[in-house]
Formats: C-alpha cells, sequence, structure tokens
C-alpha cells in the first residue's frame, strides 16, 4: 500500500513538472469527454434503451471525439516529433477542429426536414404505462369488431394466488352473460416466456393527435376453458371449409329441355350461340390415285426443268399425287432448303441436274439416223481408202 502510495505521488509530480500545459488541456478533455461516455452507459443499464438510437449516436459520438483528441495528444507532444515531422502542432490541431465538429454538427430544425403536416408532437405522457398484448381467438376477435356501442362491459380479469384446480394459470379471463351466444364465457391467460422490447401501443383521437398508450410488459395468449362450445365452433369451421363453393344441379324430368328435331334453323339465336363459333365439316375431296413410280419421276423432271424451285404445296397441286408417296420420291431426287432465300422449297440433287431435259433427249434421238449414216459412210471411205 505504501509503494502504491508512493508510486502515485512520484507520478503526479512527474506529470506536474515535465508535462507542458497544452497536453494537460488535452487530457481534461479526455476526462471530460471518458465522463460523458460512462454517464451515458450507466443511463441506458438503469433507465432502459428507449430511445436507443439517441444512446447510439450520443455514444459513438463520444468515442469518435476521445480517439480524435488522442491523435492529437500524440502529435503535438514533443517527444514524438520525429514519427511527425511534416506535421505541425497548428496542421494537428487543424484537423482536429474539422474532424471533431462532424461529430458534434448540428442537423438544423426540424422545419428544413419535415413538413408542416409530418412535424406533429407524439404525447409520451403514459409511455410508462405498462399493458399486456394478449392474443385472443379470432372468433372473440371478430365478435368484438361488431360492437359499435360505448362504454361497454367486454370482461373482466380475474388474478387468483394459486392456479385453480383443474387450471395450469393464475389469471383468467371472464366474459358477461350473454344468453344464446356460442362463443365460450371464460378462457386461460398464458404469459408466454421471453422479455419484451421495444413494443408500444399507439392511439389517435377524434382531433388526430397522436400519442403512445402505454409500453408492452407481457405478451400473453388466451385458450378458452369450455372445450364442448370450443370444439363445436371448431367443428363447424372445418365444416365450412370443406363445403365446396360451387354445387352440382341435377336437373329433374320436368326440367329438362326438349329438343324437337328440324326446329334448330327456327328457333331464334341467342347472343350465347353467335359467341360460339362452331367449326364447318370439310367435305372429302376426291382421293388422289397413285401413279407409275417413273411416271412420277419423268413429271417431277420436267417440273424442275421449268422452274428449278418448288414449294411441296406446289408440287402437290402440280402432280395430284398423295402427300406421303409424293415425300418419299422427293427425299430420292430432291434436296429440301432449310436456309437461305429458298428455305422450304425444294431443289433437284446435284447428280440429276447434270441430266439431260426431255427436250435435249428428244433431239438425240432425232440425230441418231443421221449419225448413223454418216458412220457408214465413214467405213465405206475407210474400205476405199485401204491398201
Amino acid at each position: 500500500m505504501d509503494q502504491l502510495q508512493v508510486a502515485t505521488q512520484t507520478f503526479i509530480s512527474g506529470y506536474k513538472k515535465d508535462t507542458p500545459s497544452s497536453l494537460k488541456l488535452i487530457d481534461v478533455y479526455l476526462v471530460y469527454i471518458l465522463i460523458t461516455g460512462i454517464i451515458q452507459f450507466v443511463y441506458m443499464v438503469l433507465a432502459g434503451t428507449f430511445p436507443y438510437n439517441a444512446f447510439l449516436g450520443g455514444f459513438i459520438s463520444t468515442v469518435g471525439s476521445f480517439v480524435l483528441a488522442s491523435n492529437l495528444r500524440i502529435q503535438t507532444n514533443s517527444e514524438n516529433r520525429d514519427e511527425f515531422k511534416t506535421i505541425s502542432p497548428e496542421r494537428a490541431f487543424a484537423d482536429f477542429a474539422v474532424f471533431d465538429a462532424l461529430f458534434e454538427d448540428d442537423p438544423g430544425s426540424l422545419e428544413e426536414v419535415f413538413d408542416e403536416d409530418d412535424a406533429e408532437d407524439l404525447k409520451l405522457d403514459d409511455v410508462d404505462t405498462k399493458v399486456w398484448l394478449v392474443k385472443v381467438p379470432s372468433f372473440l376477435a371478430n365478435k368484438w369488431k361488431d360492437i359499435d356501442e360505448d362504454n361497454l362491459n367486454l370482461g373482466s380479469v380475474r388474478i387468483y394466488n394459486r392456479p385453480p384446480p383443474g387450471r395450469t394459470s393464475a389469471i383468467s379471463l371472464v366474459l358477461p352473460e350473454e344468453p344464446g351466444s356460442s362463443v365460450p364465457r371464460e378462457y386461460n391467460i398464458s404469459i408466454l416466456p421471453g422479455e419484451v422490447q421495444n413494443k408500444f401501443v399507439f392511439s389517435e383521437d377524434q382531433n388526430g393527435v397522436k400519442s403512445i398508450s402505454g409500453t408492452v410488459h407481457h405478451e400473453c395468449a388466451a385458450t378458452p376453458t369450455e372445450f364442448r362450445s370450443y370444439r363445436d365452433i371448431m367443428r363447424k369451421r372445418v365444416l365450412d371449409a370443406g363445403t365446396p363453393q360451387r354445387s352440382v344441379q341435377v336437373l329433374g324430368q320436368n326440367n329438362q329441355p326438349v329438343f324437337v328435331p328440324g326446329a334448330s334453323s327456327s328457333m331464334p339465336n341467342s347472343s350465347f350461340s353467335d359467341f360460339v363459333t362452331t367449326k364447318k365439316r370439310k367435305i372429302d375431296k376426291e382421293k388422289a390415285t397413285r401413279m407409275p413410280r417413273n411416271e412420277l419421276m419423268d413429271l417431277l423432271f420436267a417440273a424442275f426443268d421449268k422452274f428449278p424451285y418448288w414449294s411441296f404445296k406446289g408440287i402437290v397441286e402440280h402432280t395430284n399425287q398423295p402427300n406421303q408417296y409424293l415425300k418419299e420420291v422427293l427425299a430420292e431426287i430432291c434436296i429440301l432448303n432449310k436456309r437461305g432465300p429458298y428455305a422450304g422449297n425444294y431443289q433437284l440433287k446435284p447428280e440429276y441436274k447434270q441430266r439431260l431435259s426431255a427436250a435435249e433427249r428428244q433431239n438425240v434421238v432425232n440425230k441418231l439416223p443421221e449419225d448413223g449414216s454418216s458412220s457408214e459412210d465413214d467405213e465405206e471411205d475407210m474400205e476405199e481408202v485401204r491398201f
């Protein structure tokens, strides 16, 4: 203990003797900021976190100011002059003043941020009032919503020292007696585990003044104790959910419409009959008969001699042959173009393009006798020339 007192006195005397006044002023500012941060943290622990954003803003501002002041003390200390040769004490103080102003900048009045309609005061007179948030069944909530009367007794809450026999909760909700009502009268209120934070009840009066009516202290759930009436309600809900929205009506013998043969043309057309379009029956055309394969190929060759590209529809109209039979023959002698300017059209294969056309074949046939006579003359000449 004596050594601690001696060390403390030595530190204090050395601090007073060796520390410049400028550094002492910065140390006082650091102690002030440290105490301010401690006070804010203690207030949050004791009083609560509301409003939490305000606490975060103030505490972060104190931490930032403390860091800036510490950097200022390090840079202005003469013992650290070798490490900060390019930074003068004046520049260090200017940097501190500029960045510290960012933490303490005044955001301005609310008139510059909000409109007059938004800048309404929120009354916080009842913010410390503790309320319970109770979840009730939907049928009970719908019953309370349908009530339009004022100052009506909706029910009473009973709190027992000990739970009654056969119950697990010491808190119950009892509704007033209503003859002919199927809603259960008594409910158990059980407090849910867990701490409730940052939940409030807001209200608005007839004049449009908004206020906080209380702070949610507990979250609870209400369950009915009369299981027979509750079971009847749940059974009715299940039956309603299983009832189909649309039903099928079976027409009796007396309700069936009478259809008279041939009377449809004389009956007036309804708007629905005009709306529904009926397809006309297709009249079967005469079936095309197959011609021999060689004749069909000659017909196709003649067609491609006339035009090099043909569509399938044009070939069908030109040849008047069955589609399947025509496709088989075209697959042997033609190529179907799948791209380019003649996509979807047929053209002859390269090996069939080099054949002689019909006119050329006829010319060849007509020239055959002339060629034969000349060959005989040549043979005779050859015979005459021989020795």
